[in-house]
């Protein structure tokens, strides 16, 4: 069995556990220049190899001709592919309806197992990948937004000057939940002037204090700003067919700060029953997390975070201190077990490619 990692960064991580394991693998380019364009191609004439590429790589074979088919004979002679990636590769792949007919003709073509899909997400209901029956499909928890951070100045205390809430949020394309959310919190004045808001195209905008060295400023915390708020209005990835919790859901929590969250409908169940987070049912109404409609749930996200406001938020944070400890050791927990759990998940994975490539 030869095994080839798209030079790729969302295939890091299992460059990384190869690497460790000293399974012998190449580093590889797939895309190929023909007529001035360039086209992710895999080989035909090999038999019993394993390629791991990214989600968009796979997305870019199935909607080109020219990468179809080399995707196709490569399947049906004894080889594996695997996609894995994180979550912003995964986005065209569920939403693009081309990509959804050429996986299910795909499915009717290639032995069993010969496609594997690693989702670093967990999906509610997406009726296309349930039905897939060649086609494997597995959430991979690749927790790169749990990563336990170093925080500036080594403390969570708030000011006493602290503003009643925070949101952040980049307005690009895509993303029409946050003009949404952008609206709604500018059309209540009872919320006026209570909070540090960001809304803009450019995360740099509001990043601040993180420290020195960090590579991703915009998935620190800002401890400028964490330190001068009470709660976060939460503007997390949104699609309707899965749940994510990304670094914009995880930068309060381990910063001690409480947050409402604009998501899926029943997100918060989904924090809750995948992560073991508590949240803050007891203090405050949370029914916003089972409305389906985007608009009004966004609405009622509101209303809670004005109910805040109206009754104290100082006081809100205080009586919210147990969730707020529960969630940060838990943090820390996920944080501690991840490269563990993700290196469970990759050697079984291995495992299965060895005893296919028999």
């Amino acid at each position: 069995m030869n095994i080839h990692v798209q030079n790729h960064a969302g295939c890091n991580y299992f460059t990384e556990f190869l690497k460790f394991n000293n399974v012998d693998h190449n580093v590889c380019d797939l895309y190929r220049e023909i007529d001035s364009l360039r086209y992710p191609i895999l080989p035909s004439d090999v038999i019993h190899n394993v390629f791991v590429v990214d989600a968009d790589t796979l997305v870019n074979m199935l909607v080109t001709d020219i990468g179809f088919t080399s995707l196709k004979e490569f399947l049906q002679n004894r080889n594996i592919l695997i996609m894995g990636g994180y979550n912003d590769g995964i986005q065209p792949l569920v939403r693009n309806p081309q990509v959804e007919k050429k996986l299910n003709d795909l499915d009717c073509s290639i032995p069993t197992g010969s496609l594997i899909l690693l989702f670093d997400t967990h999906f509610q209901n997406h009726v296309f990948v349930k039905k897939l029956t060649n086609i494997k499909s597995e959430t991979i928890e690749v927790y790169q937004d749990w990563n336990f951070p170093r925080i500036s100045g080594a403390s969570l205390e708030k000011t006493d000057k602290a503003k009643d809430f925070l949101v952040t949020a980049r307005l690009k394309s895509g993303r029409p939940h946050r003009q949404l959310l952008k609206e709604t919190i500018e059309s209540n004045q009872a919320l006026k002037n209570k909070g540090i808001v960001h809304f803009n195209d450019d995360e740099n905008n509001w990043v601040g204090e993180v420290g020195n060295g960090i590579q991703w400023v915009g998935g620190h915390p800002s401890m400028d700003l964490y330190r001068n708020c009470y709660f976060e209005i939460v503007s997390e990835t949104y699609n309707k067919n899965y749940f994510l919790a990304s670094e914009k859901i995880t930068k309060p929590i381990r910063t001690k700060t409480a947050f409402l969250a604009q998501s899926t409908s029943g997100y918060l169940k989904y924090l809750k029953n995948i992560y073991g987070l508590k949240t803050f049912s007891h203090l405050i109404n949370e029914d916003y997390d089972n409305i389906s409609n985007e608009i009004q749930r966004t609405k009622r996200l509101v209303q809670v975070a004005e109910h805040i406001v109206s009754n104290g938020s100082r006081d809100f944070y205080k009586q919210a201190q147990d969730v707020l400890e529960h969630n940060f050791y838990r943090s820390a927990e996920i944080s501690g077990l991840y490269t563990f759990r993700l290196d469970q998940k990759l050697q079984k994975c291995l495992d299965y490619c060895s005893d296919y490539c028999k």
